[in-house]
């Protein structure tokens, strides 16, 4: 959630605390140990910096998502946990506001997760294609339209189609690229969003396409991101 980061956004005066101290660490070339954490050795700080400089550099030469970035995650947070160590160690009853802090970012952070994040996230998962697929392939026999922002592997799960079937009649936009972009198989097309009006008997479609549909027409059935529209 933006508005909270993956690591609350009040730690980070914390992670460059840490990130500091670890750097400055290893710069002084200390002995195998050190006095400000002296159970720690310090190539296991030369270990956790040469990670984090490893991730950042992955960072820059890929396009970053949040799967191909996680290897940044627990450096960071290793950085966040020294900086509030030297902060609580150092500066006197600093424990208990932090603690509260962090309580009330979880508080506000679990209000948003549980009550908005769902609508937001919802469509990026595709919430509801999955009734939108199984109504459609129940109440109809002939050709169904899905919309392109649905993956083909949805209806292939929640339809649970036999793969021989989906091999024996894939459509493929172009069967030489690595990744092949499916447009259709078995009753399945599947069509651009853009798509101006609507002449087919039946189309599984993205809920802000609802204003083309006429409604004399077609029949309309509302999910909550999509739609199910079947020719009267």
């Amino acid at each position: 959630i933006p508005e909270y980061g993956f690591m609350y956004l009040i730690s980070t005066p914390f992670f460059f605390i840490g990130l500091y101290c670890i750097f400055k660490t290893i710069k002084n070339k200390d002995t195998t140990t050190n006095n400000t954490y002296p159970h720690i050795e310090n190539h296991h700080f030369i270990i956790i910096f040469l990670w984090f400089s490893i991730s950042i550099l992955t960072a820059l030469i890929t396009d970053v998502n949040i799967n191909r970035i996680n290897i940044i995650f627990l450096p960071i947070l290793i950085f966040v946990s020294i900086g509030i160590y030297i902060i609580t160690n150092n500066i006197r009853l600093s424990k208990k506001p932090i603690f509260f802090t962090y309580i009330i970012f979880f508080l506000f952070f679990s209000n948003n997760y549980f009550n908005y994040f769902p609508n937001n996230i919802g469509p990026i998962f595709f919430e509801s294609s999955d009734k939108a697929i199984v109504y459609a392939s129940k109440n109809t026999s002939g050709k169904i339209n899905v919309s392109k922002s649905i993956n083909y592997t949805l209806i292939l799960f929640f339809n649970k189609i036999n793969a021989n079937l989906f091999f024996n009649t894939v459509k493929y936009a172009d069967n030489r690229v690595p990744f092949r972009e499916v447009i259709s198989f078995d009753r399945y097309s599947f069509y651009d969003d853009n798509l101006e009006f609507f002449y087919d008997n039946c189309y599984i479609i993205h809920n802000y396409n609802l204003a083309k549909v006429d409604s004399s027409v077609y029949n309309i059935k509302e999910f909550n991101n999509y739609s199910v529209i079947i020719r009267k």
